[in-house]
């Protein structure tokens, strides 16, 4: 009876050990294959859970802002297996920002807008597959002009299936997706070899092999279709609004829209009428005045055969001297 409790406790062990360990899925990092985003950058975010993280380009935070379009790496250190990890994102990114600032113009005035549209995609994507025999190299090459962005299946160990249906078995090197991942990602071909040297032995006295399927595509920089919210599609506009007026811009491309807005405010003009203080004809050595609209916030310059007459800022003026005058009036806003 003591045996028989013996042996029962033995096994409870035994399962409690085999609850408390982690199962692949639980022990393997993954960003997404691609994210896409609008403007001039995209948050991009790793699981929680690791000691370190380390981004091309410089990071060690769990998120980094990515600010160009293409590919993004993160290698993770610690979590739940204790073991280094990397994958990577491709970024996709519509840039579609209106070059000018919000601003203002007088009455009547035209402006100029322009858009910076060009976005970023992953494109042309597919898979390759590749198996090896213990031993020997398996090598992986994407088409012309592609990379490689994502690895679908890494098994160094018995798996089995066949191209976009492999499985694991029970002998499996954890550490396969990892090294594939380091080899082939963000390279056009890449060499494994299926060794228990570059994997380790995942069960002695099998013999093995290495079973890899990977995603590859291509980055295509393209300008999206531009659409103003007065109906014009060119990326250069000339707008001449007789009101306040909000233009908005829409890039779209392959289903992707990102909008980018301008406020244009508009200003009055101020009216100027000239009265002469009696009539335009005078007789030598006599004087004549002038007088012209008066308002809070307006200044004057008067103008004689179209020259600034120097001093002449108020509204009225008095000459003596035959000539055509003219005054500007300018108001707060710097209308005339």
């Amino acid at each position: 009876m003591k045996s028989f409790y013996k042996n029962l406790a033995r096994i409870f062990v035994f399962l409690a050990i085999l609850g408390s360990q982690k199962t692949d899925a639980q022990c393997t990092f993954n960003l997404p294959d691609s994210i896409f985003g609008c403007g001039d950058s995209v948050l991009v975010s790793a699981d929680i859970g690791y000691a370190s993280y380390a981004w091309n380009g410089g990071g060690s935070t769990r998120t980094k802002w990515i600010k160009s379009a293409g590919r993004a790496t993160c290698t993770v250190t610690g979590g739940t297996c204790g073991v280094t990890q990397v994958d990577s994102v491709f970024v996709n990114i519509i840039t579609n920002r209106i070059v000018q600032n919000d601003t203002a113009i007088c009455a009547g005035v035209s402006k100029q807008l322009s858009v910076l549209s060009n976005s970023f995609l992953l494109a042309n994507q597919g898979s390759v597959c590749g198996t090896a025999d213990e031993g020997f190299l398996l090598t992986l090459t994407a088409p012309s002009g592609s990379i490689f962005t994502a690895i679908n299946f890494a098994s160094y160990g018995t798996p089995n299936g066949t191209c976009g249906s492999y499985t694991t078995s029970g002998c499996h090197a954890t550490n396969s997706l990892q090294i594939a991942q380091a080899a082939c990602i963000g390279n056009s071909t890449c060499t494994i070899s299926a060794d228990n040297g570059v994997f380790g032995d995942p069960c002695g006295g099998t013999y093995k092999r290495l079973y890899i399927q990977a995603t590859y595509g291509s980055n295509v920089n393209n300008i999206g279709k531009v659409l103003w919210s007065n109906g014009d599609t060119n990326s250069t506009i000339t707008v001449t609004p007789a009101t306040s007026t909000t233009y908005y811009c829409t890039s779209t491309l392959n289903g992707r829209t990102c909008t980018d807005s301008v406020r244009i405010t508009v200003n009055a003009k101020p009216s100027a009428t000239i009265t002469p203080s009696g009539t335009a004809s005078i007789c030598s050595g006599d004087s004549l005045s002038f007088s012209t609209t008066t308002g809070t916030g307006l200044t004057y310059q008067w103008l004689r055969n179209g020259s600034v007459i120097s001093g002449a800022t108020s509204s009225t003026f008095k000459t003596t001297t035959a000539a055509s005058y003219r005054v500007v009036v300018t108001n707060a806003t710097g209308c005339r």
